[in-house]
């Protein structure tokens, strides 16, 4: 039976068991899980989101042939440390870090040159945390970003597609400053301004008032300030560059903002008419919505388990799941 290593099962690490499992593409492949909360191993067992769990970092990957890390930013160095010698040659790693610049460094500094190292991030999550907030919808039409490092073999990126695809996400490949940037301006700045919205208001002396006259706008607005404040400290302390860079640009537009409220009534109008507009065609699909270079991927996994089980029973297994034999992954390398 062949092993993939789930390390980190919270609401991230626990969704990915629970949504691999729900495709019943992998039914051979035994999933195992590691979490320094013997609380979180447990109860990603329970959910079945997991066939075994593991405490002991060599354990739970030796012999592992693809290892996903879904822990906060900062400790997966420390992950990497730990698992770095005893990964078996070949071993494809990912992670499901919401940062990638500074974890593709640390994958090239600490992880030996004979495994494959492909970052991700999926663009998905809850205000909740843990295990216990985790479903196996959670990736259902996200956006996945794929951050491929130059040593990765096109089979580990068959794989990681082919797992992307399992869970029903939308790959996205992207390399790793620029998936910073982009997600410094519509993730992490988000929330930022929703912790500012949140602070302004709590600490103003008519908070008590003000409070009672706040209603699903204000509720709405400052969701993400319910956020995990670990995994947001994480993000910030490994984003700097991209989310001060956008800081700068949202402080110039509201000064912008600031100088039409003292304009003409036309010029407010515009101002609000060009954001609804730009929303809208937003929500309709009709911005960033080229066709993909990648569009020719197979339905299924069937990548995921060549890598797994190898190509011959992987197109037995593909069969039994409704794919064609002569499915051909086209895409382009990074």
């Amino acid at each position: 039976m062949e092993k993939i290593t789930i390390i980190g099962l919270g609401l991230i690490g626990t969704s990915l068991g629970l949504a691999i499992k729900k495709s019943n593409a992998l039914t051979s492949t035994q999933i195992v899980g590691h979490d320094l909360s013997k609380k979180h191993r447990s109860t990603a067992k329970k959910m079945g989101a997991i066939d075994k769990d593991e405490g002991d970092y060599k354990k739970a990957v030796q012999d592992s042939k693809l290892v996903i890390i879904c822990t906060p930013v900062l400790s997966i160095r420390e992950v990497f440390e730990n698992i770095a010698p005893h990964l078996n040659e070949g071993t494809v790693v990912t992670d499901t870090g919401s940062t990638k610049g500074q974890i593709h460094e640390w994958a090239k500094e600490l992880l030996p040159p004979n495994i494959n190292f492909i970052g991700g991030h999926p663009m998905a999550g809850r205000e909740q945390s843990g295990p216990e907030a985790a479903t196996a919808d959670l990736f259902q039409n996200c956006t996945y970003a794929i951050c491929t490092s130059v040593s990765a073999s096109p089979e580990a990126i068959d794989a990681i597609l082919g797992l992307v695809n399992i869970i029903g996400s939308n790959h996205y490949f992207v390399d790793p400053e620029e998936h910073d940037s982009y997600v410094a301006a519509i993730s992490h700045l988000p929330f930022l301004l929703a912790t500012t919205l949140m602070s302004m208001n709590s600490k103003s002396r008519g908070w008590r008032e003000i409070s009672k006259l706040a209603g699903s706008g204000f509720r709405d607005m400052s969701r993400l300030a319910s956020g995990d404040p670990l995994m947001h400290r994480d993000i910030c302390l490994t984003n700097v560059n991209g989310i001060s860079y956008w800081i700068d640009e949202f402080i110039t537009e509201l000064e912008e903002i600031k100088k039409i409220m003292s304009g003409t009534s036309k010029e407010i109008e515009d101002l609000f008419i060009d954001a609804w507009e730009s929303r809208a065609k937003w929500l309709k699909g009709e911005v960033g919505n080229e066709k993909s270079l990648t569009d020719d991927l197979p339905k299924t996994g069937e990548a995921m388990m060549s890598l797994l089980m190898g190509d011959s029973l992987a197109k037995r297994a593909g069969e039994k799941i409704g794919q064609s034999d002569d499915s051909q992954t086209k895409y382009p390398r990074r």
